[in-house]
């Protein structure tokens, strides 16, 4: 575990995958780990989006992966003045959410929206992954195993954005078949097997 005390840490990673952070030291944290050389996927909880865009501007510019869901990413949106009035069809198109987070995460910005899929942003770019789920037994995890998916595709395919996706919505729909979130969880043999289907 890490705590807010800690200025500085000793861990030699590539990566840091960040979900959500409890407690009122959560920027203790975060600063710890963003004064690393490592880089950052982060998917914030309650408390992190409750301090809206300008309050997580820090550590957004040095996030290289950020994962929200719609509902999350319309919140954060609306966290600036500019964008409080904004009507819900404005707010519900991925590429107004991304023109905005953009702004504050120059690094790959990931969406997920339930049954949709997901949308990733890269460099200008547009990319949707359909969702892939058939059974819907429990959501617990769904998220969770999504952006980890990713993450750990990004790293095993050197960058391929878009077979990260998969992969994620892959391992996410499986998850939604069964109670709890680590059981219906897929192997690397089992989910490249998919992944070639």
């Amino acid at each position: 575990n890490l705590k807010p005390e800690t200025r500085s840490l000793k861990l030699k990673t590539n990566w840091f995958y960040v979900a959500s952070l409890s407690g009122e030291g959560w920027r203790g944290v975060m600063d710890s780990i963003t004064s690393t050389k490592s880089r950052i996927a982060w998917n914030p909880g309650n408390r992190q989006l409750a301090a809206g865009l300008n309050g997580l501007k820090k550590y957004l510019a040095k996030t290289a992966i950020f994962f929200v869901n719609k509902d999350e990413a319309i919140e954060l949106v609306m966290s600036l003045p500019k964008y409080k009035k904004s009507g819900t069809a404005w707010l519900n198109q991925p590429k107004n959410l991304f023109g905005v987070l953009e702004k504050f995460c120059p690094g790959i910005l990931v969406i997920t929206d339930g049954a949709k899929g997901a949308y990733l942003y890269l460099r200008g770019k547009i990319h949707r992954q359909p969702s892939l789920s058939k059974k819907i037994v429990d959501t617990t995890g769904a998220g969770d195993s999504f952006c980890s998916s990713f993450l750990g595709g990004y790293i095993r395919y050197c960058g391929n954005v878009l077979k990260s996706l998969k992969l994620g919505a892959i391992n996410s729909a499986k998850n939604l078949t069964g109670v709890g979130a680590q059981d219906p969880l897929l192997t690397w043999t089992a989910a490249e097997k998919l992944m070639r289907k």
